[in-house]
Protein backbone atom coordinates (compact mmCIF):
# COMPACT_ATOMS: atom_id res chain seq x y z
CA UNK A 1 0.00 0.00 0.00
CA UNK A 2 1.23 3.17 -0.64
CA UNK A 3 1.95 5.54 1.81
CA UNK A 4 1.37 2.68 4.86
CA UNK A 5 5.20 0.82 5.14
CA UNK A 6 5.12 0.67 8.44
CA UNK A 7 9.02 2.11 9.97
CA UNK A 8 10.36 0.37 13.45
CA UNK A 9 9.03 3.44 15.19
CA UNK A 10 5.37 3.26 13.54
CA UNK A 11 5.61 -0.62 14.43
CA UNK A 12 7.03 -0.10 17.84
CA UNK A 13 3.98 2.95 18.43
CA UNK A 14 0.99 0.32 17.24
CA UNK A 15 2.30 -2.22 19.02
CA UNK A 16 2.08 0.20 22.46
CA UNK A 17 -1.20 1.23 21.30
CA UNK A 18 -2.29 -2.55 21.08
CA UNK A 19 -0.73 -3.51 24.79
CA UNK A 20 -2.94 -0.32 25.65
CA UNK A 21 -5.83 -1.10 24.53
CA UNK A 22 -5.58 -4.81 25.36
CA UNK A 23 -4.71 -3.94 29.42
CA UNK A 24 -7.09 -0.90 30.37
CA UNK A 25 -6.55 1.51 28.04
CA UNK A 26 -2.66 1.48 30.04
CA UNK A 27 -3.73 3.45 32.79
CA UNK A 28 -0.48 2.80 34.45
CA UNK A 29 3.54 1.57 33.72
CA UNK A 30 5.11 -1.76 34.68
CA UNK A 31 6.69 -1.44 38.32
CA UNK A 32 8.79 -4.05 40.07
CA UNK A 33 8.03 -6.99 42.55
CA UNK A 34 5.81 -6.70 44.89
CA UNK A 35 4.33 -8.36 47.69
CA UNK A 36 0.62 -8.60 48.55
CA UNK A 37 -2.12 -7.97 51.18
CA UNK A 38 -2.04 -11.72 51.52
CA UNK A 39 1.82 -11.73 51.85
CA UNK A 40 2.25 -13.94 48.79
CA UNK A 41 4.38 -12.54 45.88
CA UNK A 42 3.32 -11.44 42.29
CA UNK A 43 5.18 -10.86 39.35
CA UNK A 44 6.28 -7.49 38.58
CA UNK A 45 3.58 -7.59 35.28
CA UNK A 46 0.65 -7.48 38.20
CA UNK A 47 1.04 -4.15 39.62
CA UNK A 48 1.47 -0.95 37.19
CA UNK A 49 2.00 2.65 37.84
CA UNK A 50 1.28 6.06 36.56
CA UNK A 51 2.44 9.71 37.40
CA UNK A 52 -0.76 11.49 38.32
CA UNK A 53 -1.24 15.28 37.95
CA UNK A 54 -4.15 17.09 39.72
CA UNK A 55 -5.23 19.94 41.41
CA UNK A 56 -6.64 20.12 44.76
CA UNK A 57 -9.45 22.63 46.05
CA UNK A 58 -7.71 25.54 45.68
CA UNK A 59 -6.27 25.13 42.24
CA UNK A 60 -2.95 24.25 43.69
CA UNK A 61 -1.66 21.33 40.87
CA UNK A 62 0.58 18.62 42.35
CA UNK A 63 1.90 15.16 41.77
CA UNK A 64 1.03 11.87 43.16
CA UNK A 65 2.16 8.19 42.30
CA UNK A 66 -0.90 5.93 42.03
CA UNK A 67 -0.60 2.30 42.05
CA UNK A 68 -3.19 -0.46 40.55
CA UNK A 69 -2.87 -4.16 41.13
CA UNK A 70 -3.82 -6.57 37.80
CA UNK A 71 -6.11 -9.90 38.09
CA UNK A 72 -6.14 -12.71 35.44
CA UNK A 73 -8.85 -12.07 33.47
CA UNK A 74 -10.62 -13.07 30.26
CA UNK A 75 -10.17 -9.79 28.15
CA UNK A 76 -11.98 -11.26 24.70
CA UNK A 77 -13.55 -14.10 24.09
CA UNK A 78 -10.97 -16.87 22.74
CA UNK A 79 -8.10 -15.81 24.43
CA UNK A 80 -6.31 -17.19 26.96
CA UNK A 81 -7.00 -15.06 30.54
CA UNK A 82 -4.37 -11.93 30.77
CA UNK A 83 -3.42 -9.64 33.50
CA UNK A 84 -5.06 -6.49 33.02
CA UNK A 85 -6.93 -3.25 34.88
CA UNK A 86 -10.82 -2.67 35.07
CA UNK A 87 -11.58 -1.03 31.48
CA UNK A 88 -12.43 2.73 31.22
CA UNK A 89 -14.23 4.53 28.58
CA UNK A 90 -11.74 6.85 26.64
CA UNK A 91 -13.26 9.25 23.67
CA UNK A 92 -10.19 9.64 21.56
CA UNK A 93 -6.20 9.04 20.94
CA UNK A 94 -3.98 10.55 19.15
CA UNK A 95 -0.02 10.38 18.93
CA UNK A 96 2.36 13.54 19.64
CA UNK A 97 5.53 14.85 18.67
CA UNK A 98 7.53 17.34 20.18
CA UNK A 99 10.80 18.92 19.50
CA UNK A 100 13.72 19.62 22.02
CA UNK A 101 13.60 23.46 23.01
CA UNK A 102 9.37 23.04 22.99
CA UNK A 103 7.96 24.58 26.32
CA UNK A 104 4.30 25.60 27.41
CA UNK A 105 4.03 27.94 30.04
CA UNK A 106 1.32 27.44 33.10
CA UNK A 107 -1.76 25.67 31.60
CA UNK A 108 -4.30 23.36 32.63
CA UNK A 109 -5.07 19.71 30.92
CA UNK A 110 -7.46 20.31 28.02
CA UNK A 111 -9.45 17.50 29.57
CA UNK A 112 -8.02 14.51 31.90
CA UNK A 113 -6.08 12.28 29.69
CA UNK A 114 -3.22 9.89 29.78
CA UNK A 115 -0.19 10.64 27.95
CA UNK A 116 2.11 7.11 27.33
CA UNK A 117 5.75 8.72 26.83
CA UNK A 118 7.51 6.57 24.14
CA UNK A 119 10.42 8.51 23.24
CA UNK A 120 12.38 11.08 24.44
CA UNK A 121 11.88 13.17 28.08
CA UNK A 122 9.09 15.86 28.99
CA UNK A 123 9.66 17.79 32.23
CA UNK A 124 6.45 18.76 34.34
CA UNK A 125 6.46 21.65 36.89
CA UNK A 126 3.26 21.44 39.34
CA UNK A 127 1.91 24.46 40.94
CA UNK A 128 3.53 23.42 44.75
CA UNK A 129 6.78 24.00 42.82
CA UNK A 130 7.50 20.24 42.75
CA UNK A 131 9.46 19.33 39.13
CA UNK A 132 9.71 16.27 37.64
CA UNK A 133 11.20 14.83 34.40
CA UNK A 134 9.73 11.76 32.76
CA UNK A 135 10.91 9.77 29.68
CA UNK A 136 9.76 6.39 28.22
CA UNK A 137 7.27 3.98 29.17
CA UNK A 138 6.14 6.40 31.70
CA UNK A 139 2.67 7.09 32.22
CA UNK A 140 0.61 10.39 33.31
CA UNK A 141 -2.99 11.11 33.84
CA UNK A 142 -3.26 14.73 33.24
CA UNK A 143 -6.32 15.59 35.21
CA UNK A 144 -5.65 18.81 36.28
CA UNK A 145 -8.10 20.70 33.83
CA UNK A 146 -8.71 23.79 36.71
CA UNK A 147 -6.61 25.95 38.41
CA UNK A 148 -3.11 26.84 37.12
CA UNK A 149 -2.22 24.08 35.68
CA UNK A 150 1.60 22.97 35.21
CA UNK A 151 4.89 23.83 32.64
CA UNK A 152 5.68 21.24 30.44
CA UNK A 153 8.53 21.04 28.76
CA UNK A 154 11.39 18.71 26.51
CA UNK A 155 14.41 18.25 27.47
CA UNK A 156 17.37 16.96 25.91
CA UNK A 157 18.20 16.52 22.24
CA UNK A 158 15.70 13.86 21.70
CA UNK A 159 11.93 14.46 20.27
CA UNK A 160 9.23 13.30 22.73
CA UNK A 161 6.90 10.50 20.92
CA UNK A 162 3.70 9.78 23.16
CA UNK A 163 0.14 8.46 22.77
CA UNK A 164 -2.29 10.69 24.30
CA UNK A 165 -5.37 9.14 25.33
CA UNK A 166 -8.40 11.39 26.32
CA UNK A 167 -11.12 10.08 29.00
CA UNK A 168 -14.64 10.43 29.01
CA UNK A 169 -16.40 11.86 32.40
CA UNK A 170 -15.12 13.91 35.24
CA UNK A 171 -13.60 11.87 37.37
Amino acid sequence: MAGRSQTPRRLFSSSILSLLLASGLGSEGAVGDHTSESGSAFARDTLVSYVRIYADAEGESHFEDVYVELSLIEVAPGISPLFASSFSAASRYAFLSARPGWREDWHPAPQRQFLVYLAGVTEFQVSDGEIRRLGPGTIVLAEDTVGKGHISQVVGETDVMAVVIQLEGEG
